[in-house]
């Protein structure tokens, strides 16, 4: 004991002889720092220790001064204890800062001991009560030096400790990530991940502030739907522990595979064991530890189980300043128990400790610029007490410096905001692999989370997994896709299904290990009842959907359509087959003999306006025919002397002669002038053009009509009401009808809902009902072809409603999705897609009605519009006849208003009148009667005397055979001659003139 007092003595010598020393030269030699820990926190009092030697042994941190750990401990929860230490054996001791216990009533005492005397008080724990709402540290009585230098003086006036306490003062520095930005970063990575629900495991109350903005995801616009769930860990659970972590796993939804725990560390371990051993962890399962301290979790027993394990975490636990904290425990500064990785709060401590050191060092020389500058000496470091009315005036000072620094720490920069509040941090994303703890993703307050990892690293991870990995594919017994083989009783496995997708998942292993250089083994489950799945009441999914979602299966493929409500509980891959819906029905037979059906080819209007056609041209043919004059002929060619005129177009003829070219059969008359000659022309062009029209369409019609269904597309089907239509409950079509937002679509379902015998399940028994007739069945496209392909009794009608496709479905963000999807991709380049379809479709099976035509409607009838064109033409024509017609009329009565020498206007009526009242297709000859030599007469016949001379060669010719008359006479009088030569000469004289004046009045007549 005397060798123990004259130790302790001589150390209080020395220590008092050195304060001596140091407040005669400025600030001391020696910084305390004070740490009070309860009894049981010994690493905590060993990585303080730990903390402080390092930065001593760190000369680029304090360059000139020592630090000295003060260390007091305390029993658990003796807060008053706790206070009688703090001022009695840290304060009244010098210390110039504060670290504490992890105990609340500790932590307390000491933010509140370091408002009220302005000692610096480093807080490392997370604290829920931390108060955000003192202000920043400002006085006017304190100024610290910037880089230009400057000096600090210090008011010591009347203001107590209690004043300024209550003036809402700040002197706690936190360097524990603030809650509300660690709040946002657990909401930020359960955003990253696009979970639809999770399930909230905790443990204290105090830790859900930690996750206030977990609680309010629902609120955010992308997460609307989001289902959240909690469950309460009870830490005074009077039975084996064990047991109460069986029941929170047994509570978590059996459909619900994404778990955040917020429990403590010992607890997390031995939640995992039993969800383990419940099959509650898989490659589906999703694991969010809220604890900083994830990293020191000893997890490698679920390393290869491939459950996605995450956290987030302030240290890089490979990262070289952890290292060195390690080399600084191993290498003896510490006599305790080393641990492999360096917990948050061990850190924190470092850090502390370093920051105060650094503001001690930022400190001292701005205190040596200034009395530098006013060549004054260092003021002594006044003391302080628990009693003291006035605070330490250094720890304004030091607040600020540390709020100013720079450090980089073991939690990487250590940046505080005007709170003293560590706000601005970075985390890393950790996630559990086969090697350990992996950084995945870097989160920040500015950019939230950003991966590390690139698409590469991550898929080869996964096709590592799946060298291994046996997957359950869930499947529907259903033709083309999957079916058993005939002799499927004798063969073992997957060898006992064929089919499109068994084909498929062949090609995709082929894939695998050709291109992928892994594996893709399989095995199928089929689901009863071929039920592809449809939620409950209750929410919960039945069918494959469901199997999917209580991972009971990894894959489900069939001609599974990938719609929205499946999109949202389960995940879909490349679609390997575009489909969508159309109409399955009966093909029709031959029709019933229709009498008329020979008046199909035109619509009932071409027919009256042909018919009006036929009579307005027969009409003005008889018309035009009486106006023109060379229409006008003798009634016999051989007539020498006809008495009359006669025109072929009679009202008759007329008729006859048109329906003779419009059943391109002809007749005996022709038309002789220009203007009915156009006339005709125009006509046959127009029959030309109808009759064929009408014989094309005609063919068509009767080729077609056999084939035509009675509806043609959607909208036919919707309009009746004598075929009924239905589709299969629940399914996607179902689902189509039910949610589309178009009116005839929506008039179908409505139709489909009010008689629920047109819902037919079973694609087999929708077939027999449809070839029964009456019945149209709406179905997938695909599946739709493949019936076709087969009987010959059904058709296809229209084209799809939509756009949709098959795929293969998988669990919720399940692994495998993504190489399953690049493996379609390259049979899809490959072309293979396509050949399979061809084998299945087409090529086993099918094929057995391409030979006949496609189904189309009967050629539709030709209405007005489509040969309109004719009807011009033919009206173009009637008006360039009529125009031939008038000039021809016009031109010959000129004529002969000049010859007899008339008012053209009065010969135009007089013809006029005779045509329309003349009657008949005959006329007399003008002047016939008044012939007296039928010699002369028959010389001077129409035929004798050309349209085309002129008056002078007709009389020359008419003077020709007058002479030859003449010699005729005197050979057959020349016996008489003496007695009659004047008898005959005046009668030769008599007919010469009676013939001039014959010629002269048959003129007129020419031209009729």
């Amino acid at each position: 004991m005397t060798l123990l007092f004259r130790y302790k003595f001589l150390l209080s010598l020395c220590l008092i002889i050195w304060q001596i020393v140091v407040q005669i030269n400025g600030l001391p030699g020696v910084i305390k720092i004070g740490g009070i820990f309860e009894s049981g926190e010994t690493e905590l009092i060993d990585a303080f220790k730990a903390a402080v030697d390092r930065v001593n042994n760190d000369r680029t941190v304090l360059s000139r001064k020592q630090l000295m750990a003060r260390v007091e401990t305390i029993k658990p929860h003796d807060s008053f204890h706790a206070a009688k230490l703090i001022c009695n054996n840290l304060v009244n001791d010098g210390v110039w800062a504060l670290l504490g216990s992890e105990s609340p009533a500790v932590g307390w005492l000491l933010r509140s001991l370091a408002n009220n005397l302005h000692i610096p008080h480093l807080s490392v724990f997370w604290d829920y009560r931390t108060y955000r709402q003192w202000p920043a540290v400002h006085s006017s009585s304190s100024s610290v030096a910037g880089s230009g230098g400057g000096g600090q003086s210090y008011h010591h006036g009347s203001t107590t400790a209690a004043s300024i306490a209550g003036n809402g003062a700040n002197f706690t520095i936190s360097l524990y990530p603030e809650a509300s930005v660690l709040s946002q970063a657990f909401m930020d990575l359960v955003l990253s991940r696009n979970w639809k629900s999770f399930t909230l495991i905790f443990e204290q109350n105090d830790g859900l502030i930690k996750l206030k903005d977990l609680l309010r995801i629902t609120s955010h616009p992308n997460m609307r739907r989001v289902k959240m769930s909690i469950l309460q860990f009870d830490p005074n659970y009077p039975y084996d522990p064990k047991f109460q972590y069986q029941k929170l796993i047994k509570d978590v939804h059996k459909t619900e595979h994404n778990i955040v725990l917020s429990v403590s560390n010992d607890k997390v371990i031995e939640l995992l064991r039993q969800a383990a051993q419940m099959k509650r962890l898989s490659e589906y399962d999703n694991y969010l530890i809220t604890s900083l301290d994830i990293h020191t979790l000893n997890l490698s027993e679920f390393q290869y189980i491939q459950t996605n394990i995450t956290g987030l975490t302030l240290l890089d636990p490979r990262g070289q300043e952890i290292g060195y904290a390690q080399r600084d425990w191993i290498t003896g500064k510490v006599h305790s128990a080393v641990k492999k990785v360096v917990p948050t709060t061990t850190a924190l401590i470092y850090d502390s400790v370093t920051l105060f050191a650094k503001a001690v060092d930022d400190f001292e020389r701005s205190q040596q610029q200034s009395i530098s500058s006013s060549m004054q000496s260092m003021p002594t470091v006044p003391m302080v007490g628990c009693e003291s009315r006035d605070p330490w005036p250094y720890g304004t000072s030091l607040i600020n410096f540390m709020k100013a620094s720079n450090v980089v720490g073991l939690s990487g920069p250590l940046k505080l905001d005007r709170n003293g509040q560590r706000s601005d941090f970075t985390l890393d994303v950790l996630e559990l692999k086969k090697t350990g703890f992996e950084v995945m993703a870097k989160w920040t307050k500015q950019d939230g989370i950003k991966s590390t990892t690139n698409y590469t690293s991550v898929l080869q991870e996964v096709l590592e997994i799946m060298k291994t990995k046996v997957l359950r594919v869930t499947v529907p017994i259903q033709k083309p896709y999957v079916f058993l083989k005939e002799n499927h009783d004798q063969l073992e496995g997957n060898d006992r299904f064929e089919g499109f997708c068994v084909d498929l998942l062949q090609e995709i292993a082929s894939v695998f290990e050709t291109v992928f250089k892994s594996r893709f083994q399989y095995v199928y489950q089929i689901i009863p009842k071929n039920n592809y799945g449809r939620p409950n009441k209750d929410g919960e999914w039945n069918g494959m959907i469901g199997d999917l979602l209580r991972h009971q299966a990894d894959l489900a493929i069939a001609d599974l359509t990938a719609t929205y409500d499946r999109e949202r509980v389960v995940d879909f891959t490349m679609p390997f087959m575009n489909l969508g819906i159309s109409i399955l029905f009966k093909k029709p037979g031959l029709p019933e003999p229709e009498l008329f059906s020979f008046l199909k080819p035109f619509s009932v209007e071409v027919w009256l306006y042909l018919a009006s056609a036929y009579l307005g041209i027969s009409l003005l043919l008889w018309i035009l025919s009486r106006i023109s004059p060379y229409e006008w002929v003798p009634g016999h060619p051989c007539d020498p002397e006809p008495e009359e005129l006669e025109n072929q177009f009679s009202i008759g003829n007329s008729l006859w002669f048109t329906i003779g070219s419009l059943m391109q059969q002809g007749s005996d008359l022709a038309p002789r002038a220009l203007s009915t000659r156009t006339l005709a022309s125009i006509w046959w062009f127009f029959t030309l053009i109808m009759i064929s029209s009408y014989t094309a369409n005609l063919a068509a019609s009767l080729t077609l009509s056999r084939m035509a269904p009675a509806i043609s597309n959607i909208e036919d089907l919707a309009k009746q009401t004598v075929i009924q239509y239905g589709c299969r409950k629940d399914g996607s079509t179902y689902m189509f009808f039910k949610n589309s937002n178009h009116s005839t679509y929506q008039r179908m379902f409505n139709t489909m809902e009010s008689n629920p015998e047109v819902y037919i399940r079973e694609t087999s028994q929708a077939i027999d009902r449809v070839k029964k007739g009456g019945y149209a069945y709406l179905m997938e496209s695909s599946s739709l072809e493949y019936e076709v392909q087969r009987d010959c009794e059904l058709i296809q009608i229209g084209s799809w409603l939509d756009n949709k496709g098959y795929g293969i479905a998988t669990p919720p963000d399940s692994p495998y999705r993504t190489p399953l999807s690049n493996a379609i991709v390259v049979l899809q380049d490959k072309g293979m897609l396509y050949e399979l379809k061809q084998k299945w479709w087409v090529k086993l099976g099918g094929g057995k009605c391409s030979d006949e035509p496609k189904l189309s409607s009967s050629a539709a009838e030709l209405n007005i519009e489509n040969v309109g064109g004719v009807f011009v033409v033919l009206v173009t024509g009637v008006g360039i006849g009529c125009v031939f017609a008038a000039l021809e009329f016009i031109w010959k009565t000129m004529k002969v208003a000049r010859h007899e020498r008339e008012s053209i206007c009065k010969l135009i009526w007089l013809e006029i009148v005779r045509i329309f009242t003349g009657g008949g297709s005959s006329r007399p000859v003008p002047n016939a009667a008044g012939s007296g030599n039928t010699n002369t007469n028959q010389s001077l016949d129409s035929d004798s005397v050309p349209e085309n001379e002129s008056m002078a060669d007709i009389n020359n010719k008419l003077l020709v055979r007058m002479a030859s008359n003449i010699s005729n006479n005197n050979n057959t009088n020349s016996n008489n001659l003496n007695n009659n030569y004047t008898v005959n000469n005046n009668t030769n004289t008599n007919n010469v003139g009676n013939n001039i004046n014959n010629i002269n009045h048959r003129i007129t007549p020419i031209m009729y």
